[in-house]
C-alpha cells in the first residue's frame, strides 16, 4: 500500500502562510480599522528620562575631572624649555586616558550611543594629538614639522566635541532632562 502525497504548489502554501500570519497577528482587519501609534507609555518615557539623567551625571563627573594646573609655557622659539612644558603635556596626556577609560564604562542611553561615540573619538584624537606633541618635544623636533599634525588632530577632536554637545543638549531638552550646571558650563564654554 503506497499513500499518494497532495502536491501544492508552493506558492500556495507560501501565500497561505503569509495570509495565516496576517491573520493571527492582528492585521488585516475591517476596512475601515484604523492602526494608531501611540506615544510612548509613561513608564517608558521615564524610564528614558532616569536613563539620560544617569548617563548625564556619571558623564559629568569625568568630564568635570581636572588635571592639576601648569604653569609652564610653550615657546616654540626656546627649545631649551620644552622638555619642561613636555611634562604638563604628558600629565595632560595621562589625564585624557584616564578619562577615556572612564568614558568607556559608562553605558549611554540607547538615543546616545552614536554621540557617545562620538565623544570617545574625541577623546581618542586628542589622546593622538597629545602623544604627537609629546613626541615632537621630547625629541626636540622643529616645531614647523609637527605643528600642522598636532592642529589638525586637535580641530578634529574638537569636532567632535562639539557635535557630542549639541546631540546631548538637544536630547535633553527632548526628555525635559535639565542638564547638570558643570556639564553646563563645559558646553558653553566649547569653541
Amino acid at each position: 500500500m503506497t499513500a499518494q502525497r497532495s502536491r501544492r504548489p508552493a506558492s500556495i502554501v507560501a501565500a497561505a502562510l503569509v495570509i495565516g500570519i496576517f491573520i493571527a497577528s492582528g492585521c488585516g482587519g475591517s476596512p475601515g480599522s484604523t492602526v494608531s501609534l501611540a506615544s510612548p507609555s509613561p513608564t517608558v518615557a521615564a524610564l528614558s528620562r532616569r536613563q539620560l539623567t544617569h548617563y548625564l551625571t556619571a558623564v559629568t563627573a569625568v568630564l568635570a575631572s581636572k588635571a592639576s594646573p601648569s604653569k609652564a609655557t610653550f615657546d616654540p622659539t626656546r627649545p631649551a624649555g620644552w622638555l619642561r612644558f613636555r611634562a604638563s603635556v604628558v600629565l595632560g596626556l595621562r589625564t585624557e586616558m584616564h578619562k577615556q577609560l572612564k568614558l568607556r564604562a559608562i553605558k549611554p542611553p540607547p538615543s546616545l550611543r552614536s554621540a557617545h561615540a562620538r565623544l570617545l573619538a574625541a577623546y581618542a584624537d586628542d589622546i593622538r594629538a597629545l602623544t604627537i606633541l609629546s613626541g615632537s618635544l621630547l625629541l626636540h623636533t622643529p616645531y614647523g614639522r609637527w605643528q600642522a599634525s598636532y592642529r589638525s588632530r586637535s580641530q578634529g577632536s574638537l569636532r567632535e566635541l562639539s557635535q557630542w554637545d549639541v546631540t546631548v543638549a538637544t536630547q535633553a531638552r527632548y526628555e525635559h532632562v535639565k542638564l547638570p550646571d558643570a556639564l553646563r558650563h563645559l558646553i558653553s564654554s566649547a569653541p
